[in-house]
């Protein structure tokens, strides 16, 4: 078997083991408007803004694991049928380095704002994960990503809100899929007030007010992670 050959087998069952993980958690749904803490039980609440910019030709999600062990959660930070928040994908410029199928400008991050319960104890937004293509019509080949580790860790207290912040994934503009990684950074900042506006429109019985932001674990803006790309079919390439 040639090198490449083995190199596609390899990619292929990186690609499904990319969907399985994808698939693994169950997913974590927005609380409904009329949700109350009160009768949340032993669970909390847990605030966060999640977002992307860069190249955005592909479903993002993240996954959500409890420390010490048990069930993760999937949310979604990007998928089509999702209504996002803040941000838009734009069509680059003639001449532009960005990619023709759909990009988010780094100024202007597109997010939405998830609000969940958890049951109490301690978390991590441990990696993120893609499937592609998210768009009808462009012609190429599917593929999965995967991150390196995140550890971006919280902690959810019973009948309490807890408030990441935002915290957005950056992605090249352009992404080069005959390369199997490429550079990922984590941007977390503060935007409080932007999101208790938000919450108190949607969420009335929750009280309105944040507590101060509560993420743990946040990476220098300038680290950087690294995204893995999984061709799921070799198309046209020879052996």
């Amino acid at each position: 078997m040639g090198s490449r050959t083995v190199r596609r087998v390899l990619a292929l069952g990186a690609a499904v083991l990319g969907v399985t993980v994808l698939l693994a958690g169950c997913a974590l749904p927005n609380v409904a408007p009329d949700f109350a803490l009160q009768d949340s039980g032993n669970r909390g609440i847990v605030v966060v803004a999640l977002g992307r910019t860069g190249a955005a030709h592909f479903d993002l999600s993240a996954s959500i694991v409890p420390l010490g062990g048990g069930s993760s959660r999937t949310v979604v930070v990007d998928d089509g049928p999702t209504p996002k928040d803040f941000g838009r994908i734009v069509i680059p410029p003639p001449g532009s380095d960005a990619t023709d199928l759909g990009y988010v400008p780094a100024a202007n991050p597109l997010e939405r704002v998830v609000v969940a319960a958890l049951p109490a104890g301690d978390y991590e937004i441990c990696n993120i994960q893609g499937y592609a293509p998210r768009f009808a019509g462009p012609a190429i080949d599917p593929f999965t990503i995967n991150s390196d580790p995140l550890a971006l860790r919280f902690a959810v207290r019973a009948g309490q809100v807890t408030y990441l912040g935002s915290v957005v994934f950056v992605f090249p503009p352009w992404m080069a899929l005959g390369h199997p990684w490429g550079p990922l950074r984590v941007l977390a900042t503060d935007t409080h007030d932007r999101d208790e506006k938000l919450l108190r429109e949607r969420y009335p019985k929750l009280g309105g007010a944040l507590p101060e932001r509560s993420l743990a674990n946040i990476p220098d803006p300038a680290r950087v992670f690294r995204y893995y790309s999984f061709l799921s079919h070799s198309g046209s390439s020879k052996d």
